[in-house]
């Protein structure tokens, strides 16, 4: 029992002593809006499973991943963890 206590012990202090503190800001950005009819003004209905998304790079790196956003069912979008910057958006 007293070297499991001890073992419990070091692993413990090794985990403690190893953890990095993230030095990085919280996003502070939102993004949000919506798909209008043109006609209508209202937003365009968007079904859940094959609905529409919005593809967005941020821009000012070699290799950005392209990231998606999807539409709720009333044809809105929001996103509001982001972090400011430029970004290049499309909607699929």
């Amino acid at each position: 029992m007293k070297k499991s206590l001890i073992y419990l012990l070091f692993a413990l202090t090794f985990f403690v002593s190893s953890c990095e503190l993230d030095n990085y800001d919280a996003p502070n950005a939102k993004f949000y809006g919506s798909i209008i009819d043109e006609e209508a003004g209202v937003g365009i209905p968007q079904d859940l499973i094959e609905g529409s998304v919005i593809e967005y790079v941020e821009l000012g790196y070699e290799n950005p991943p392209r990231q998606q956003l999807r539409f709720k069912p009333d044809g809105t979008f929001r996103n509001n963890l982001m972090f400011s910057g430029s970004y290049a958006v499309q909607p699929v």
